[in-house]
């Protein structure tokens, strides 16, 4: 795999990250290659996040890009903030993508990675009873941003994966959901599934090995550098 960028979105950008109003970034090296993790404070929607992709290919070079943020799943069985969701296929424009994931060899032996075929929406506002009906026994996970990065990443010749929490359930009702995500119980959850987000990560894009000057704190959190915050909450 292509050294990447790691994106998150709907963060809080570390003040070791180079920022300014709406995202960070923060940059370091690995066999040469040069892996950015760039964090996003607000929430970037549909299509747009298609043209991120663009531009990481454009203005940096960008071989690979791995994007973690939360979704909602359409499996009744999946408990909202217990899971992990990724795949290698989205539905964008009633039209299927299927892309080689760069993240599944790596997440084959997660318990609590679920895998599944993603739906693009145009907005959370498509999602409605009707829609659900339409497609629930069809696809696994929706979201607005996926698939249109997949298809930037297929015509650019970048490497494309995800890594999502699974936040909400749209198939049934659970009484921890998008209305209550800011409840310190979920928020635990949460951090629970950030914390294995950071170990992927530093299998995936390894640091240089600390040296033996660097303190005992700066050693366990030297693949942690992002601060992964879903919804607001540092993780």
């Amino acid at each position: 795999m292509s050294a990447p960028f790691w994106i998150a979105s709907d963060i809080s950008v570390r003040k070791s990250f180079q920022s300014c109003s709406s995202c960070g970034c923060k940059t370091t090296s690995r066999r040469g290659y040069c892996i950015a993790f760039l964090g996003c404070r607000v929430s970037f929607w549909g299509d747009i996040a298609g043209n991120m992709v663009r531009a990481l290919q454009r203005l940096n070079g960008a071989r690979c890009v791995l994007y973690v943020g939360k979704l909602g799943s359409l499996r009744a069985e999946h408990v909202p903030n217990h899971w992990l969701a990724t795949g290698c296929q989205s539905v964008v424009r009633n039209k299927l993508l299927t892309w080689a994931n760069p993240l599944e060899l790596h997440l084959k032996h997660c318990s609590s990675v679920a895998y599944g075929v993603h739906y693009t929406l145009g907005s959370v506002l498509d999602e409605t009873k009707d829609w659900l009906e339409a497609v629930e026994k069809q696809y696994d996970f929706a979201h607005p941003e996926i698939g249109h990065m997949a298809e930037a990443s297929l015509k650019g010749g970048t490497e494309f994966g995800y890594l999502h929490i699974i936040s909400d359930n749209l198939a049934r009702k659970y009484i921890h959901d998008l209305s209550n995500e800011r409840l310190n119980h979920v928020f635990q959850d949460r951090k629970r599934l950030v914390s294995e987000i950071h170990k992927l990560s530093a299998s995936v894009v390894p640091l240089k090995s600390s040296t033996s000057n660097t303190s005992s704190d700066e050693r366990e959190s030297s693949y942690q550098e992002v601060s992964f915050t879903i919804s607001g909450y540092h993780s």
